[in-house]
C-alpha cells in the first residue's frame, strides 16, 4: 500500500475514494505513508482536494502540514478552495493556527479575511495568539489595517494594545488611518484613553486634534483623565495650545486649573498667547478671576495690562473683587499705580476707596495721580 501509486497508476489513484472505503480514507496517512501523502494533490483530483476535510476527517486534517508539506501549505487556499478555507480552524489544530503565518506564508496571510470567516476574524486574537497579532500589519496589509475596526469588531478593538502590541500602537495613526483614529474612543477603552500618552507616544499625541474629533476634544477632561491633562503642553503642540479655547470649548476652559495644573497656570500667558489671554474672562470663571493673583502668580499679575484688555481693566473692580483690589499695589506694581487713572478709567477712579484699602489710600499720593474731578495730582 505504501507503493499504491505505482501499483494502481494515476488513473485509478485519481479516483482513490472509489477504491478505498471511507474508513480507510480516514486512515489514509497510515495506509499510504508519508511519501505518497506528500504528493496527495497528484493522487486526489482537484474536486476531491476541495472536499478533503470530509474525505480525510478531522484527525488527519488536524495534521495537514505533515500530510501536504510546506510547499503545498503555502498554496493551501487554491488547493482546498474557499469552502474549506473559510473554516481553517477545522483544518489545522490550534497549535498550528498560532503559527499560521509561517505555515501559510505572506501571500495567503495577506488575504486572511478570505481565509477566515467574519466570526473567526472577530476572534482573531485567540486564534492567532499574541506573537502573530503583534505582526498584524504584515499579516493583513495596509488596506485591511485601515478597516481594522470593522474586521476585528469592538471586543478586540477595545483592547488594541493586546492586538497590536506597544510598537505598533506608537504608529497607530498611520496604521489605522484618519477614519478610524477620528473615533479612538471606539478603538480604545476608557482606561486606555486615560493612558493615551504612554500608549501612542509623543509624536502622535502632539497632533491630538487629528486623532480626536472636535466633539471628543471638547470632552477631553473626561477622556484623558487628570494625569495626562496635567501634562497638556506636552500632549498638544504650541500652535494647538494657542487655540485651546476653541479646541476645548467653554465648559473645559472655565476650569483650566484642572486641565493645566498650577505650574502651567503660572505660565499661562506664554502658553495660551495674547489672543486668548486678551479675554481671560472667557478662559477663567468668575470665581477664578477673583483668585487670579494666586492662580497666575506675581510674575503674570505684574503684567496684568497685557493679560486684560483695556475694557476689562476699566471693569477691574468687578472682575478681581475687593480682596485682590485691596492689594492692587502688589498686583500692578509701582509703575502702573502711577498711571492708575488712565488704566482704570474715571468710573472706577471716582471711588478709589473701593479700589484700594485704607492703608493704601493713606499712601496713594505716593503711587498714583488722580483725575482732575476734585482729586489732586
Amino acid at each position: 500500500m505504501r507503493n499504491l501509486t505505482d501499483i494502481l497508476g494515476p488513473a485509478q489513484m485519481g479516483n482513490l475514494t472509489a477504491i478505498l472505503c471511507p474508513a480507510q480514507m480516514r486512515n489514509l496517512t497510515d495506509i499510504l505513508g508519508p511519501a505518497q501523502m506528500g504528493n496527495l494533490t497528484a493522487i486526489l483530483c482537484p474536486a476531491q482536494m476541495r472536499n478533503l476535510s470530509d474525505i480525510l476527517g478531522p484527525a488527519q486534517m488536524g495534521n495537514l502540514t505533515d500530510i501536504l508539506g510546506p510547499a503545498r501549505m503555502r498554496n493551501l487556499s487554491d488547493i482546498l478552495g474557499p469552502a474549506q478555507m473559510g473554516n481553517p480552524t477545522d483544518i489545522v489544530c490550534p497549535a498550528q493556527m498560532r503559527s499560521l503565518s509561517d505555515i501559510l506564508g505572506s501571500a495567503q496571510m495577506g488575504n486572511l479575511t478570505d481565509i477566515l470567516c467574519p466570526a473567526q476574524m472577530r476572534n482573531l486574537t485567540d486564534i492567532l495568539g499574541p506573537a502573530q497579532m503583534g505582526n498584524l500589519t504584515d499579516i493583513l496589509g495596509p488596506a485591511r489595517m485601515r478597516n481594522l475596526s470593522d474586521i476585528l469588531g469592538p471586543a478586540q478593538m477595545g483592547n488594541p494594545t493586546d492586538v497590536l502590541g506597544p510598537a505598533l500602537m506608537r504608529n497607530l495613526t498611520n496604521i489605522l488611518g484618519p477614519a478610524q483614529m477620528g473615533n479612538p474612543t471606539d478603538i480604545l477603552c476608557p482606561a486606555q484613553m486615560r493612558n493615551l500618552s504612554d500608549i501612542l507616544g509623543s509624536a502622535q499625541m502632539g497632533n491630538l486634534t487629528d486623532i480626536l474629533c472636535p466633539a471628543q476634544m471638547r470632552n477631553l477632561s473626561d477622556i484623558l483623565g487628570p494625569a495626562q491633562k496635567g501634562n497638556l503642553t506636552d500632549i498638544l503642540c504650541p500652535a494647538q495650545m494657542r487655540n485651546l479655547c476653541d479646541i476645548l470649548g467653554p465648559a473645559q476652559m472655565g476650569n483650566p486649573t484642572n486641565i493645566l495644573g498650577p505650574a502651567r497656570m503660572r505660565n499661562l500667558t506664554n502658553i495660551l498667547g495674547p489672543a486668548q489671554m486678551g479675554n481671560p474672562t472667557d478662559i477663567l470663571c468668575p470665581a477664578q478671576m477673583r483668585n487670579l493673583s494666586d492662580i497666575l502668580g506675581s510674575a503674570q499679575m505684574g503684567n496684568l495690562t497685557d493679560i486684560l484688555c483695556p475694557a476689562q481693566m476699566r471693569n477691574l473692580t468687578d472682575i478681581l473683587g475687593p480682596a485682590q483690589m485691596g492689594n492692587l499695589t502688589d498686583i500692578l506694581g509701582p509703575a502702573r499705580m502711577r498711571n492708575l487713572s488712565d488704566i482704570l478709567g474715571p468710573a472706577q477712579m471716582g471711588n478709589p476707596a473701593d479700589i484700594v484699602c485704607p492703608a493704601q489710600m493713606r499712601n496713594l499720593s505716593d503711587h498714583s495721580r488722580f483725575s482732575s474731578n476734585g482729586k489732586s495730582h
